[in-house]
């Protein structure tokens, strides 16, 4: 007889259908139980994995046994004419019948039963305690429990469009989207997430998709004691999802105001699109924040179908204008490339939308590009006024304010709120951490920098991040070491090889410098040189060359006007110094006597070397006294970073102060400095050269390039 015959006869085909039909009917009435009662979800799924671990051994059992009209006997022990398997057969299949009837009538109730944001068995959770004292909350990125588990970027989305929706309510503090989605797939309680963010509740939830419906739940949870403040299901269409949007935020803040307050209502989101629009603009959303090329890509294609699937969606093109930004920072776009279409971009998400923040973030960051610095500094606040989440926004104002030392505290306090609000964004910690270090906490900046590798040890920022850090402090070889890193998880953006070559140059190794700079430009064709590869006395024809190249094709970049004034005072071209960057000073030296800013003091130091040496004597003076002044003003502001005294070192130098240039070479070298070609090359410490106080902190600093090389090479570098 046949494996299958021999199981035909002892009816082990009819128990495994009769178990799936009966464990389907099961779960379905266990669905609906623990829906009325408001059990947990780990319920369902306990009951779950019980039916299915007990369906192998029900196959063995019915295998093994027969079912007799003595009671069970071992099949080995019934002979085959007392054995009464045909009868057993016969009433499993009355059996089955009546389970098929049971799944067609559970389908019939689960058609008509309404939805459970309408039952009373789906009840809304009153507060338990007064909540008004609850000032902060965090919206956790909500779980996809889809059959398929593919539509983790909905639930990303319902809960991001939550965080926002909350942060426009006055009086709460909401953690920033980087910082709660970090939790995503960890075990962390909501004790924890809670101490960690430093909040005072918790928005927590899920979705499940099957066809064109949703359930939705979302529950309110006080961290103190982990108490529910609310809790509501929805079973809705997918094109209801704005409008849960809508009831769960005006829940929440009912929950959080005070019993005798008077009713306050969330501002509904403005936009509202198709769900295929809102899952592109979701994803694109998730991929920018990834900074790398890949993930950059990707996510102007997504933003691209957003606008395809509905050309008035607003966020969509303020999207895209952020991804084509970040594409000439981690791609292989420059800023000429793209200024268009971003402009073109934004403008468009403001006329459909003129409240939309992250449009004015994308306006803010365009024009900072471009050097309008007041208008960056407009956009940049519009943003955080219609966002106050957005801490990103706030790392940018502070980038931008640090131009002018005197709101160098309050960029100091943007970065304090920002780090607050998201402090587990790498982008965000990063510039956190770097502020620490300037301003000379050098072990807190350590400690937030190796947080950020910990929170996420596959994200390339976190290993840009370190890499900054050691470069700072004159630790070259880890600096190279932390972009080797970064290159193992972005190996397609350009960032991390330009980072080597910079170290390497440090380490006066330009043979090095250029290998790791050509493979940049492989990555990205608009990759420049900087003066730094150029300044050995052989290669001054070529450092005028390559300035003068990139100054034509980035004739509005300022860095690069400043890069070519910098070649030229080296090489002796003094009066095309004066000619190009005589303008950008024009007003510090004229009638007005105007302050020196920040931003025009490459240009100054430029167009003053080149006046000493054209004997105008004047305007060289002038030039002087405010260099020397921000310089000062940076050391009363507790600016302790090697490159402050690498400047001031240079200013002594070029004036002819000994005793200044050796006392500020003396604390770059102690804080790191060790730039030996500088020393070797620049024409205004050619009349020290030969002095042997010159001669032992240049040995000392080739002592340490050598130590550091060796060490490279080592490990075959």
């Amino acid at each position: 007889m046949s494996l299958f015959s021999e199981l035909q006869r002892r009816n082990v085909i009819r128990v495994a259908i009769t178990y799936l039909v009966a464990a389907w009917v099961l779960i379905q009435v266990m669905e609906i139980a623990t829906d009325a009662f408001g059990a947990p979800e780990w319920v369902l799924k306990v009951f779950i994995v019980a039916l299915v671990l007990g369906f192998v051994p029900m196959l063995i059992f019915s295998w093994v046994y027969e079912l007799t009209p003595e009671g069970l006997k071992r099949e080995s022990e019934v002979p085959p004419d007392a054995s009464v398997t045909a009868h057993t057969a016969r009433r499993l299949n009355i059996v089955v019948i009546v389970l098929l009837l049971a799944v067609v009538a559970l389908v019939a109730v689960e058609r008509v039963r309404p939805p459970a944001a309408e039952r009373a068995s789906a009840p809304e959770i009153a507060t338990t305690q007064d909540a008004s004292s609850i000032d902060s909350i965090a919206v956790l990125p909500f779980e996809d429990f889809s059959p398929q588990r593919d539509q983790a970027h909905l639930a990303e989305g319902l809960a991001d469009t939550l965080l926002h929706m909350l942060a426009q309510v006055q009086g709460l503090r909401v953690s920033a989207r980087t910082s709660s989605f970090s939790f995503r797939g960890t075990d962390a309680d909501i004790a924890e997430i809670g101490r960690e963010l430093g909040v005072g509740a918790v928005l927590e939830g899920s979705v499940q998709r099957s066809g064109e419906t949703l359930r939705i739940i979302a529950q309110l949870i006080r961290v103190a004691d982990q108490s529910h403040l609310w809790s509501k299901t929805f079973d809705r269409p997918t094109g209801d999802i704005f409008a849960v949007q809508d009831e769960i935020a005006n829940a929440v803040v009912a929950a959080l105001q005070p019993a005798d307050a008077p009713a306050s209502q969330v501002a509904l989101a403005s936009n509202r699109t198709s769900v295929k629009a809102y899952e592109h603009f979701v994803r694109g959303d998730r991929l920018w924040q990834v900074r790398s090329r890949e993930a950059i890509e990707q996510a102007i294609e997504e933003f691209r179908a957003a606008i395809a699937a509905d050309p008035g969606y607003a966020p969509a093109h303020a999207g895209l204008a952020i991804a084509y930004l970040f594409s000439t920072y981690y791609g292989d776009k420059s800023m000429k490339e793209v200024r268009l279409a971003v402009e073109q971009a934004t403008e468009q998400a403001l006329a459909l939308d003129p409240q939309l923040a992250l449009a004015y973030a994308a306006r803010g960051q365009l024009l900072a590009n471009v050097e309008d610095l007041e208008g960056a500094e407009a956009a940049y606040r519009r943003a955080i006024e219609l966002d106050p989440s957005d801490a990103t926004t706030y790392a940018w104002l502070a980038g931008l304010l640090i131009n002018d030392i005197k709101r160098w505290d309050e960029s100091r306090s943007l970065l304090e709120k920002a780090y607050e609000l998201d402090p587990r964004n790498l982008f965000v910690l990063g510039r956190y951490a770097s502020n620490l270090s300037v301003f000379g906490d050098y072990n807190r900046a350590v400690e937030v920098y190796r947080r950020g590798v910990a929170l996420d040890p596959e994200a390339p920022r976190a290993y840009a991040n370190l890499a900054a850090l050691h470069a700072q402090f004159g630790r070259h070889d880890d600096a190279i070491r932390a972009h080797l890193a970064q290159i193992e998880r972005a190996p397609a953006s350009p960032g991390p090889y330009l980072g080597i070559a910079g170290q390497f140059l440090r380490l006066d190794d330009q043979d090095a410098a250029l290998e790791w700079f050509d493979k940049a430009r492989a990555l990205n064709p608009n990759s420049e040189y900087w003066s730094g590869f150029f300044l050995r006395r052989e290669d001054h024809p070529r450092l005028v060359d390559e300035m003068e190249a990139m100054y034509a094709r980035n004739p509005q970049r300022p860095q690069a006007r400043a890069e070519l004034c910098y070649a030229r005072s080296i090489v002796g071209e003094y009066e095309q110094v004066v000619e190009l960057c005589g303008p950008q000073v024009a007003d510090v030296v004229g009638p007005n006597q105007e302050p020196l800013q920040l931003s025009a003091l490459s240009d100054a130091m430029a167009v003053y070397w080149a006046s000493v040496q054209l004997g105008n004597e004047a305007t060289a003076g002038r030039l002087m006294d405010e260099m020397l002044r921000l310089a000062r003003e940076g050391e009363t502001s507790g600016f302790a970073d090697a490159s402050l005294h690498e400047f001031l070192a240079m200013l002594a130098a070029m004036r002819g102060d000994r005793t200044e240039l050796y006392a500020q070479l003396g604390k770059a070298v102690e804080l790191g400095y060790c730039d030996g070609r500088a020393m070797d090359n620049l024409p205004w410490f050619d009349a020290y050269r030969d002095e042997a106080e010159f001669r032992a902190l240049l040995d000392d600093m080739r002592a340490r390039q050598t130590q550091m090389r060796s060490s490279l090479r080592v490990e075959g570098f």
